[in-house]
């Protein structure tokens, strides 16, 4: 009932937020035009300039932006986030439940639904990796309960919702291999299919479909553009680096997003 409640308020929300013109970011038009080319056959992103697999390769916008051609793309988009935010419940709570019982259940629910930054993320604007978090969970849950196949397949799913989520799934595979002999194949699958795959992203598409335009550019314009950049800048000028990362205003970071989940 909470995982319903969840899901029909914020989808609810979200719709009455976009058909009367309240958002004001444009990452639901990008994915949404993008679920829209693939749905028919257009792999070019002219928001962007960019082509599909030179951007984040969110794969499972192909099935959505199928759904899109018979729903309308955007409330299909903006109704999958909710369901999936709200799905999500279903195995914290199994994983909570294993150890505290029904109440731990309902605990476990609740504190993944009542996290503040949820309600904003479900509601407004889209973005695939949200939906991510649902197959993550259930990664989680099947390394809980020591199921190896469920595993496979969960972090596959995971990694379709963005191809960088390749390097939380190597972390992943690495937390099933050492939490036991049932899963130590399967998690190690993982982390080398992930490895693969994080490799192909940056190393063969990245250079076939590469955009002058991206948004390294924003994220890692101080180190020349590109998340590698700040590998070699601890070794040449370390200096930087963690005066970079001890300015004023970065120093609340860690606080202000841990802080809620106390």
């Amino acid at each position: 009932m909470l995982s319903a409640a969840f899901a029909a308020l914020t989808s609810i929300e979200a719709l009455q937020r976009y058909f009367t013109f309240h958002n004001r970011t444009f990452d639901l038009a990008l994915y949404a035009r993008q679920a829209w080319g693939l749905a028919h056959g257009d792999f070019w992103d002219p928001i962007a300039g960019i082509n599909f697999f030179g951007t984040h390769v969110a794969l499972v916008l192909w099935p959505l932006g199928l759904l899109g051609r018979s729903f309308g793309t955007v409330p299909v988009l903006l109704f999958a986030q909710s369901l999936a935010l709200g799905l999500c419940a279903l195995p914290i709570a199994d994983i909570a439940a294993r150890r505290f019982g029904e109440r731990g259940a309902i605990v476990g629910a609740l504190a993944f639904l009542l996290y503040p930054n949820l309600g904003h993320v479900a509601t407004y604007e889209f973005h695939p990796g949200t939906l991510g978090l649902l197959p993550l969970a259930l990664a989680l849950e099947a390394i809980d309960r020591r199921h190896a196949w469920s595993l496979f397949i969960c972090a596959l799913a995971f990694m379709a919702c963005r191809a960088d989520f390749a390097l939380m799934a190597v972390l992943l595979g690495g937390l099933a291999f050492f939490s036991g002999p049932e899963l130590r194949r399967a998690g190690a699958a993982v982390s080398c299919i992930a490895v693969v795959y994080l490799l192909v992203q940056f190393l063969v598409l990245k250079r076939l479909y590469w955009s002058t335009h991206t948004s390294f550019d924003l994220h890692f314009a101080l180190w020349g553009g590109s998340p590698f950049g700040i590998v070699r800048a601890l070794f040449q000028k370390p200096a930087a680096v963690l005066g970079h990362l001890l300015a004023p205003e970065r120093l609340s970071y860690p606080v202000r997003v841990l802080l809620p989940l106390l």
